[in-house]
C-alpha cells in the first residue's frame, strides 16, 4: 500500500464521543505505518485533525484539500506536505476523487455523509472504480445502512449497488480490505 493515496472523510467537530476518535486513530495508525498518503479536508479539529496528526507522527505524507473560505489559521491543518486550495466545496471533492486511490468514511456529520455518498454514486455510475470503505465504529452508520437496505428492498438500487463499498466495525478489517484492494 506504500505511496497509495487514501482519502478519508470524517468529522471536523471536536465535540464528539472520544470512542469514535480512538477507533479512527487506530485505523489511521495502521494506514500511516504503511506509508500511505492521507488525502483529507485539511481541518485541524475533530477526527480530521487527529487523523492528520497520526499521519505526521508516523512520518507519512498529508495532503490537505480545503476551500479558500476555510483556509484560515486555526481551521487549516498547517503541517501538510501538499496543499490544494479550491474555490468551492465541489472543486474540493473533485480534486479529492481524482488524486485518491481509495476512500474511507469514518464517523462524521453532514459533510462526511455527503462526501461518501457522492463517491459511492460516482462508482455506481462508472465515473471511478476505486475501493470504498465505511468504518461503522460502534454502529455509527447502522441507520444509514438500514436506509440503504430499504432502498434495495424497494428496488431503488440493485443488488450490485450493495457491493460498491465495504463496511466493517473493525479498523483491522478495513485495513485488510484496502491492503487486498490496492
Amino acid at each position: 500500500m506504500k505511496d497509495k493515496k487514501i482519502c478519508i472523510f470524517c468529522a471536523s467537530s471536536s465535540d464528539i464521543n472520544e470512542k469514535y476518535i480512538k477507533t479512527s486513530i487506530e485505523l489511521a495508525s495502521m494506514l500511516s505505518l504503511e506509508k500511505t498518503e492521507l488525502v483529507f479536508g485539511g481541518g485541524t479539529q475533530g477526527i480530521m485533525g487527529e487523523v492528520a496528526r497520526v499521519y505526521k507522527k508516523n512520518h507519512a505524507s498529508v495532503t490537505s484539500v480545503i476551500p479558500e473560505k476555510l483556509n484560515q489559521k486555526g481551521i487549516l491543518f498547517e503541517e501538510y506536505d501538499n496543499l490544494h486550495v479550491t474555490a468551492t466545496m465541489n472543486e474540493r471533492k473533485k480534486i479529492m476523487s481524482e488524486i485518491s486511490d481509495a476512500f474511507i468514511a469514518l464517523p462524521g456529520g453532514f459533510g462526511t455523509l455527503e462526501e461518501i455518498l457522492e463517491i459511492i454514486t460516482l462508482k455506481q455510475l462508472g465515473f471511478l472504480n476505486k475501493p470504498i470503505a465505511v468504518l461503522n465504529a460502534y454502529g455509527f452508520y447502522d441507520f444509514l445502512l438500514k436506509q440503504i437496505d430499504f432502498l434495495y428492498k424497494e428496488r431503488f438500487i440493485g443488488k450490485n449497488s450493495l457491493e460498491l463499498f465495504f463496511v466493517s466495525k473493525n479498523p483491522s478489517e478495513i485495513y485488510n480490505f484496502l491492503k487486498k484492494s490496492l
